[in-house]
């Protein structure tokens, strides 16, 4: 009996910018967008198959809302590939934070075009090692429409946030925020770094 082998390996890089243009403090209601750069590193990923080679922009819009201790954020997106068709994006993950500095988390998203999709579901964690740097988690099971064949996947990274607050904060009555054009104004942004290993078995 032949056991499938798990190829590992240095994930790409992304570097992106959150920025926060709507919140409403009172629903725990915030939309954002979510522009990342993902590029290779200097490693033999792509050979062994791990990821794509070239660049990608990812062009998304995020949601988050809290319902009681679960915060959903649902997303959608779409990927402008240099090498290859660009593609569609959809997911969600659903989190809780058990501690002061771990939060447990549930994922699945679909990413491809509408002839191909590749389906992942997943779950991981979130670590505050500290205020700008959490490590990231994640096992699950993805699924490519083409060949339907399950692939294992292992997922761990260290995140690197820059964050910069808006000055135009919340009254502390009303939990709105003093400038009454509340939609465009900046209500938050961060800079984010990640770096990955990945780990796939057929």
């Amino acid at each position: 009996m032949m056991h499938a082998q798990t190829k590992s390996g240095l994930g790409n890089t992304l570097l992106g910018v959150k920025w926060r243009f709507f919140e409403d403090e009172r629903q725990d209601f915030e939309v954002a967008t979510y522009p990342q750069l993902e590029f290779n590193n200097p490693s033999h990923s792509v050979e062994r198959g791990l990821v794509e080679r070239g660049t990608r922009l990812l062009l998304p819009v995020e949601i988050a809302k809290k319902l009681g201790p679960i915060d959903v954020n649902p997303e959608l997106g779409y990927w402008f590939v240099q090498r290859g068709r660009d593609e569609f994006f959809v997911g969600t993950a659903v989190g809780r934070r058990v501690a002061s500095r771990l939060e447990l988390l549930a994922e699945t998203y679909s990413i491809g075009s509408a002839e191909e999709r590749e389906t992942t579901f997943g779950f991981g964690a979130t670590i505050a090692l500290n205020q700008s740097i959490r490590a990231m988690l994640m096992a699950g099971r993805s699924v490519t429409g083409a060949s339907n064949q399950p692939t294992f996947i292992g997922y761990g990274g260290i995140q690197f946030v820059i964050e910069s607050q808006s000055s135009d904060k919340a009254d502390v009555n009303t939990g709105r925020r003093n400038n009454p054009d509340n939609f465009l104004k900046p209500c938050g942004c961060e800079l984010h770094v990640l770096n990955s290993a990945l780990a796939k078995t057929p």
